[in-house]
């Protein structure tokens, strides 16, 4: 898990380094999210000790207090043994408030491949984790997640048999409420983007049909600030092989999506 950043001058980024000092064996990818108190937080999922298979794999944290110059070793940052799906992405982010969280896809008993949020209000030092939804297959699916804070609190997305989920988590209490499903249906919906604008309305965005060595659709959905859907569902084709969709908000509060 290689790591830079500006230097002071903000002129050029000083050398790579690698975060890494026991956790080896990451595979599915990390996530890097920063507050504005200047911690810096990198994720990545790899094997306890010992480790033989995804059951054994942990989400592990390496954490800055100083944005970034040093970090600590990293420490596992959630205890219970649920694995982690080898090669599905995760994703973490930090809100306004100083909270972080993080979504990872587990692999307890090779089927479960159930959806983890993760949440700290002490700034990365702890971490408590709910079960967002199950999903119940023998193989790794692949699957990426989303995260983009509102008014009303962060929005996270992801996928659970083959449907966007996403849900919103209260900016006051930091509790998710219950999933709900992208309106509509479509074939294999995969690869979450979220974007937010001025006025607190968010864009969910997804890829439809995609398959090993084969494109998709873009799909996407507008949400009110309390995350119910808003107009039709829109959908436009061209997503290339290996392709995936983002999303931002303009500063008219339109939305763009890029893929």
């Amino acid at each position: 898990m290689l790591y830079s950043h500006l230097d002071d001058a903000g002129n050029s980024f000083e050398a790579q380094r690698s975060l890494i000092h026991t956790a080896s064996g990451i595979d599915g990818g990390g996530a890097l999210a920063a507050d504005g108190q200047g911690n810096v937080f990198v994720f990545w999922h790899a094997p306890i000790q010992g480790g033989k298979d995804e059951a054994d794999r942990r989400i592990w944290l390496a954490r800055s207090t100083d944005d970034g110059k040093t970090f600590a070793a990293e420490k596992i940052a959630f205890d219970k043994p649920t694995g982690v799906c080898g090669c599905c992405g995760m994703s973490a982010f930090a809100d306004a408030r100083g909270s972080v969280f993080a979504l990872f896809r587990s692999a307890t008993e090779i089927v479960n491949r159930d959806m983890y949020l993760l949440n700290s209000s002490d700034h990365g030092q702890s971490f408590r984790g709910t079960n967002l939804s199950k999903w119940n297959v023998g193989a790794c699916v692949m699957s990426s997640e989303a995260f983009a804070e509102g008014p009303a609190g962060v929005f996270a997305a992801w996928e659970t048999e083959k449907q966007i989920m996403y849900t919103r988590i209260d900016a006051k209490t930091g509790t998710a409420a219950s999933p709900l499903g992208a309106p509509g249906s479509g074939v294999n919906r995969k690869y979450p983007a979220l974007a937010i604008n001025k006025d607190g309305f968010a864009l969910l965005g997804w890829a439809e049909g995609m398959g090993w060595k084969k494109g998709g659709t873009s799909s996407w959905q507008v949400l009110d600030q309390l995350g119910k859907p808003v107009g039709d569902t829109g959908h436009a084709d061209g997503v290339p092989i290996w392709g995936l969709v983002a999303a931002f908000a303009a500063p008219d509060g339109s939305f763009r999506i890029i893929y």
